[in-house]
């Protein structure tokens, strides 16, 4: 049986997507896939990474028409990892995910996301006012 490199990774478009077209045939899209995995820090808190996603050419095309910062999608690629030299000559190793199929979630799995980020933002309102709110014992215009 022959190794094989695939990838499967759902998560949230978490930049606006980094288009450069090289010539007409040929296109890439960069973009930051945030994936978040529930309670398995030590301390039960989420364990969220950023992941380097590229895709080229036709489903470069795709991606382009399709996508935008704040999508929740499924990606199908293939792990790579390359070198590069930073600016102070030092070599730097970067995993990239090449993409070979993605597809939008829709429906409850969107509508789960969005709920849940709609409870964040309102559990973080709720802590601010109270950080700012007085007590009845307070004076609210001292």
């Amino acid at each position: 049986m022959k190794p094989i490199n695939t990838v499967t990774l759902e998560g949230v478009i978490s930049e606006h997507l980094d288009i450069r077209y090289f010539d007409y045939e040929h296109l890439r899209v960069k973009l930051q896939l945030e994936t978040t995995e529930e309670g398995l820090k030590a301390d039960g808190s989420d364990w969220v990474q950023w992941h380097n996603i590229e895709f080229h050419n036709a489903i470069a095309k795709e991606a382009e028409e399709q996508l935008k910062k704040g999508d929740r999608i499924r990606i199908e690629g293939r792990i790579a990892y390359h070198k590069e030299l930073d600016h102070e000559g030092r070599k730097r190793y970067i995993t990239i995910i090449h993409a070979r199929e993605f597809s939008l979630l829709e429906g409850v799995e969107k509508a789960h996301f969005e709920a849940k980020e709609e409870l964040q933002a309102k559990e973080i309102n709720e802590l601010e006012w109270d950080k700012f709110s007085a007590t009845s014992d307070e004076d609210p215009m001292a």
